[in-house]
């Protein structure tokens, strides 16, 4: 199984999860369904651990049908190079045909980083009304200017931190690889019952 997951590896890069143009299907090749409870303790571990998309077992498994779609020069096989790699960038034809993501796995990765940009979203929001309010008033205009600080401080501190957390990375296979779904499918309902098997930590969740 290794052997065919290396060869219909074309290589990885970073996609931003909120990226309006993409959008991930799932449930073709792992029919697994959303679990609300791990969702909320993946959730929970991303926001008190963090979240290092740029570990190979940690990035989201994306099945391309042609190999044509995908510009092979925004992908990488270099696992030294981590955050630093580059987007993921789909051809002329990758824009046309890939109306949809088809992915093997990582359907609570997604929604886990979803939910946790919609709330750092609104925080942003709130900060944001905070310092128009407080522009708006009349008052001290040492104590204004030092909240007004205070604020925009926070403001661009969010701001960095929603820009670091909307990125993801992603492994590319080429479908035409050994007929790399089925293969997946095949390998799935032999080894999903065996923990720690290298297949379920990358595509189960």
């Amino acid at each position: 199984m290794n052997t065919i997951i290396s060869e219909a590896t074309m290589g990885w890069g970073k996609v931003k999860i909120n990226d309006p143009a993409i959008h991930f299907s799932f449930g073709k090749v792992n029919t697994r369904k959303l679990d609300e409870r791990q969702l909320k303790h993946l959730r929970k571990s991303l926001e008190e651990e963090g979240h290092i998309w740029y570990k190979i077992e940690n990035m989201l498994p994306l099945i391309v049908a042609d190999p044509s779609w995908i510009d092979e020069t925004s992908l990488t096989k270099d696992v030294t190079q981590g955050a630093k790699m580059g987007s993921l960038e789909l051809t002329t034809e990758g824009r046309e045909k890939m109306t949809s993501w088809k992915m093997a796995g990582g359907q609570h990765r997604v929604k886990a980083i979803e939910q946790i940009l919609e709330a750092k979203t609104h925080d942003l929001n709130q900060l944001q009304k905070e310092k128009r309010t407080v522009s708006g008033k009349r008052g001290d205009g040492a104590k204004k200017a030092a909240t007004i600080g205070r604020l925009e401080e926070a403001i661009n501190a969010k701001s960095r931190e929603l820009e670091d957390l909307q990125y993801w990375g992603v492994i590319v296979y080429n479908e035409r690889e050994h007929n790399f779904s089925q293969v997946l499918v095949q390998s799935r309902n032999e080894n999903a019952a065996r923990k720690g098997d290298p297949f379920c930590a990358s595509f189960l969740c």
